[in-house]
């Protein structure tokens, strides 16, 4: 039996604090070093921002069994969740990718070949050369979506292609072996859907242990990438992505179980940045770059402090992810809906 509630805003606050974290890890492995050229050290923990994309990818499953976790053999229940996902990745993607290489063609006079346009624009699990670097995530997502359909189709069928998939990525991540079908049909990443999926089926099981699931779960998660980060550990990737993954399974399932029980409280403009957490992840590398190359000209970069430009790049992200959020993105949502706005998954 999974919550009652239909939203979850304090799992919007840990898909805003994703979003960010993937922000802070560009900030200091592109955008300060590469970008503007800055060579000043920077607290070593950032470098594990990547990790909010495990976060995403738990958040996924857990809200697609929150909300559609009644619907499995339903008539129509397939399609109409299909529909649901397709819009809401594709249109605003396709926005961000035109506009991207607009910008790119503009700035340096180069467009995209023509397949790996094909491939962006139908999220094709081609990561050589994209258009925008972090979508290669929705791939993903979209592969998930997929399986989890199947299942609202045809339960028997999805169990059967899901317990092959997940298992596949347990092989992954126990051999360590990444081929040319394991890289995408059987990542360890994954894995991390279904530790989701089982956090919404138990979260309204722990009672009392909620506040323990979560300091368990933020202990592993940021012991695992501060070890990382302080060169004290060198994880392999799959065990790395399970250990991510189980870390954000506890704060996941204590934050909507604490949630539930109404022990909770999130403040309205962080969960509002977890609504704008999807236009944050795919414009803020672009956004930075040319904040930086501003930054650069202004001479600010060389004349702030390192910690004022980690501020200032990482607010400009926020800030129009925020914008685009409310001025293209939601706008856009409800015109090909006609309806209220689902936030779900690791792009809301």
């Amino acid at each position: 039996m999974t919550p009652s509630r239909s939203r979850f805003d304090s799992l919007q606050a840990v898909r805003a604090t994703a979003a960010m974290m993937v922000v802070l890890f560009h900030v200091k492995t592109y955008t300060l070093p590469v970008v503007a050229g800055v060579a000043t050290p920077l607290w070593p923990g950032l470098s594990m921002g990547y990790a909010g994309v495990e976060i995403f990818f738990v958040l996924s499953g857990f809200i697609m069994v929150h909300v559609h976790g009644t619907e499995f053999g339903l008539p129509g229940r397939a399609q109409a969740f299909l529909r649901r996902r397709i819009l809401r990745i594709y249109p605003f993607l396709w926005v961000v990718l035109a506009a991207t290489a607009i910008l790119r063609l503009a700035a340096n006079g180069t467009l995209p070949t023509p397949w790996a346009a094909v491939a962006a624009f139908t999220l094709w699990p081609d990561f050589d050369a994209p258009i925008v670097e972090v979508a290669w995530s929705l791939s993903f997502e979209m592969l998930f979506y997929l399986v989890f359909a199947l299942g609202l189709w045809r339960l028997k069928a999805g169990l059967a292609v899901g317990a092959v998939w997940f298992a596949g990525s347990a092989l992954t991540v126990l051999t360590g072996h990444q081929g040319a079908g394991s890289a995408f049909l059987f990542s360890p990443y994954n894995l991390l859907f279904l530790f989701g999926m089982a956090a919404a089926l138990g979260c309204r099981r722990l009672g009392a242990r909620a506040g323990l699931a979560l300091a368990g779960g933020a202990v592993l998660f940021l012991g695992v990438g501060l070890a990382e980060a302080q060169g004290a550990v060198h994880w392999p990737f799959g065990w790395r992505s399970v250990l991510y993954g189980l870390g954000a399974t506890g704060i996941i399932a204590g934050l909507a179980a604490l949630e539930s029980a109404g022990r909770l409280a999130t403040p309205r403009w962080l969960a509002f940045m977890g609504d704008a957490s999807y236009a944050v992840y795919l414009l803020h590398i672009a956004v930075m770059t040319v904040t930086a190359k501003v930054l650069a000209a202004a001479g600010l970069t060389q004349a702030l402090p390192a910690w004022s430009l980690v501020l200032l790049l990482a607010g400009a992200a926020a800030a129009a992810g925020g914008l685009a959020h409310v001025a293209v993105e939601r706008p856009l949502l409800a015109a090909l809906r006609r309806r209220p706005v689902e936030q779900a998954g690791a792009v809301s």
